[in-house]
Order: C-alpha cells, then sequence, then structure tokens
C-alpha cells in the first residue's frame, strides 16, 4: 500500500485532511494524531460546561454556586465565580499551548 499523506500535505492540508485521507503504513501514526485536538476540544467544552450542568441540578461547582445564591452569601458566590474563572483561564491556556505544539 502507498501512502498519500506526503501529497495531501504539498497541497497545504492540515493534520485532520491527511489523518482523514491517509492510507499504508504511516496512517495509524497519523490518524492519532488527528484525534488528539478533537480530545483536547472535548475536556475544554467540559470544563466550561461544568458550572452550567450544577446549576441545574447536577452537581458539581454550579451546584455549589446556585446553593450560595439561594441562602444571599456573595462572599461564597464571589469566590465560586472567581475560581471558576480561574479554572477556564487555566484550560484555555493549557489548551492553546497544547494545540501549538500539535499542529
Amino acid at each position: 500500500m502507498q501512502s498519500n499523506a506526503a501529497q495531501i500535505e504539498a497541497m497545504r492540508a492540515g493534520r485532520l485532511h491527511v489523518a482523514g485521507f491517509s492510507t499504508g503504513p504511516t496512517a495509524f501514526a497519523v490518524n492519532i494524531a488527528g484525534a488528539v485536538p478533537f480530545a483536547i476540544k472535548g475536556w475544554d467544552i467540559n470544563v466550561r460546561e461544568s458550572g452550567v450542568l450544577g446549576l441545574v441540578g447536577a452537581g458539581g461547582i454550579g451546584m455549589v454556586l446556585d446553593t450560595a445564591l439561594n441562602l444571599f452569601q456573595w462572599p461564597r458566590v464571589a469566590m465560586v465565580l472567581v475560581s471558576v474563572f480561574a479554572v477556564v483561564i487555566a484550560a484555555e491556556v493549557l489548551v492553546t499551548q497544547a494545540r501549538k505544539r500539535i499542529l
């Protein structure tokens, strides 16, 4: 089997395109490299949605926020919001660094 990855890369295609069209001995390695960005994006979305899920009763940090809001514990609300903001920013920095290294 021959690999057409070099031709696809010559057309300035990204790794995802190469992963989709690659066949041959390098196909497995290229397909794994194409799957990593999807995993990173999924993790990034999960971090962002965790607070919203808690607000609707799924538990976690959103539930702590909802309880603090209902009990008018404003210092605790502020701390939870700052914590969520810090985690989202840290996750964004990590995802950006990972994307730069992979892509």
